[in-house]
């Protein structure tokens, strides 16, 4: 007869052979082997299948990857979830993917260290994604919680439970309801840019200083890297335009994020690449409006040859944005 409880033994065991190094913010992780047990009724019930490609996954996993296995069985037993994506979640984390159930704390404190956090939670790999409603528009934002120490300790802070929106790089406190959703009548803005300033101007390690305004300025660079690397940001783009999706040009409203999400994807793409998304869309001036302003961003950040190479592109679309379209002849049915 096959152990029902393999990866309940499995796990525990890996756990205890890293003890000293598992941590939960700063501090040592000293629940977990609670934690384990409570879980063992939930683990057993997991095909014994699935518990093996667990166990073959895990065998191989860092402290870090542990930890994240352990916070999505701690999200389960708190929100009296069942375990049956427990394999699916495992590969995610395997894979680098980011991660999608995110707890909460009401107490979630603030401080210089925050944009520090969501750094270090995107390159050790325990950054999670959900989308909040913020000012009655859903949107996909970032989660950074205590898990996932770094390896530079200068990054090694900021371990609060807290959501950021990549447009705007503002901070957001949130909590889950009864069933682990996020409750969208909880969510609060609770730190910005302008806090940060404040809060430097007057920090007394200057050091400390330094790298929360570094960490703030690289996020969304280093955010579309990550997503490009692990999901394709040009394979996802495609297969959403080929099922039919659409291109929202009022998608995003801060200037800084649209400019540098537009150098981001010409880096990595190519000018042709991003006028041919452009093309995509069905209303002609629209779609000669948003061309137009792809090649005035990067006409600024790469200079006068760049803009002077595509002169003739810019003029043609120019030239489109301003025409007045005729309206179609009706067409009249033959009776």
């Amino acid at each position: 007869m096959e152990n029902k409880d393999l990866v309940y033994y499995f796990f525990k065991k890996k756990l205890n052979e890293n003890k000293y190094n598992l941590k939960y913010g700063t501090k040592p992780d000293l629940f977990f082997n609670l934690d384990i047990d409570s879980a063992k009724p939930y683990l057993s019930k997991v095909d014994i299948k699935e518990q093996k490609e667990i166990v073959r996954i895990i065998e191989n996993f860092n402290i870090t990857q542990l930890s994240s296995v352990l916070e999505n069985i701690r999200y389960n037993l708190e929100h009296k979830r069942e375990f049956n994506s427990f394999l699916r979640d495992t590969r995610d984390i395997q894979k680098g993917r980011f991660l999608k159930k995110p707890r909460a704390r009401v107490d979630s404190p603030v401080c210089i260290d925050t944009y520090i956090g969501f750094m270090r939670a995107l390159k050790e790999g325990t950054l999670y994604t959900a989308k909040l409603k913020i000012d009655g528009k859903l949107k996909r934002v970032f989660i950074k919680t205590p898990i996932g120490n770094a390896n530079d300790l200068n990054l090694d802070f900021g371990f609060s439970r807290l959501a950021i929106d990549p447009e705007t790089l503002n901070v957001y406190s949130f909590i889950n309801n009864r069933a682990g959703r996020i409750n969208e009548t909880k969510i609060k803005k609770v730190f910005s840019k302008t806090d940060l300033d404040r809060l430097a101007l007057e920090y007394e390690n200057q050091k400390t200083a330094g790298i929360a305004r570094e960490s703030y300025l690289n996020f969304r660079k280093e955010l579309l890297e990550k997503m490009d690397a692990v999901y394709g940001i040009e394979r996802i783009i495609d297969t959403y335009l080929r099922m039919g999706g659409k291109i929202d040009s009022q998608k995003y409203k801060n200037k800084d994020f649209k400019e540098e999400l537009i150098r981001h994807l010409e880096e990595r793409f190519g000018t042709e690449k991003l006028l041919n998304w452009v093309s995509k869309i069905k209303n002609p001036k629209e779609a000669a409006k948003l061309k137009l302003e792809r090649l005035e961003s990067l006409g600024k950040y790469h200079g006068q040859e760049y803009r002077a190479h595509y002169s003739a592109e810019y003029n043609r679309a120019k030239h489109q944005k301003i025409q007045k379209l005729r309206p179609k002849k009706a067409i009249k049915r033959l009776i």
